[in-house]
């Protein structure tokens, strides 16, 4: 129903389509619509938005993958944060790093470079209690390194695939966010530079 429309959409936008960057700016032509005629008859107002939200997370993430001249797909997971709010915002500034997309590029696991983004984003975060991953290999647990060359070369070859995660447990609340991004490279700086208008 056209009443459930635009509530449903801000909904599912939040984590898929206000969750990725490819390059942290905003094109003015990045719209999301939700149409519906209502003919079906079908709609069960909760099965529709897990239906909507499965469909935009793919869409969305096929976005951040298909960036120009991206090469991987990276979910950035940020957890245990203060509020949900902040998850978010440590989320979202490790999506649009360009520090920590280039990292990507070169298969670099600079956990080094995640740390300090999340502190650079202002949230509560304390480096005794934080924890960073990429996909189940700990670099990084509470004021201890565990980047010896076997993790390191662990890590490196995550960044090897299409698509992983990088983990961030913050240790503060309750908080968790998930924001998507790709690297960037240097087919990113040829396809702008070439670019006019």
């Amino acid at each position: 129903p056209k009443q459930d429309m635009q509530e449903l959409l801000k909904i599912a936008s939040e984590t898929t389509f206000n969750a990725i960057s490819v390059d942290g700016d905003t094109s003015t032509n990045d719209t999301v619509l939700l149409l519906s005629n209502g003919q079906s008859g079908a709609y069960e107002k909760e099965a529709f938005l897990f239906a909507l939200q499965k469909i935009m997370h793919k869409l969305a993430t096929d976005i951040a993958r298909d960036g120009e001249g991206a090469t991987k797909l990276a979910a950035f997971e940020v957890k245990g944060a203060k509020t949900q709010e902040e998850a978010q915002k440590a989320a979202k500034a490790l999506s649009q790093s360009l520090l920590v997309k280039t990292a990507l590029f070169g298969c670099d696991p600079n956990w080094g470079r995640i740390a300090s983004t999340i502190g650079a984003s202002g949230i509560v975060c304390d480096a005794k209690k934080l924890e960073i991953y990429f996909d189940s290999i700990c670099v990084y647990a509470k004021g201890m390194i565990y980047f010896d060359k076997e993790n390191e070369q662990k890590a490196a070859e995550v960044l090897k695939k299409d698509s992983f995660k990088i983990t961030c447990m913050i240790g503060e609340g309750e908080g968790e966010f998930v924001a998507y991004g790709c690297d960037l490279g240097y087919e990113y700086v040829k396809i702008n530079a070439d670019y006019r208008t």
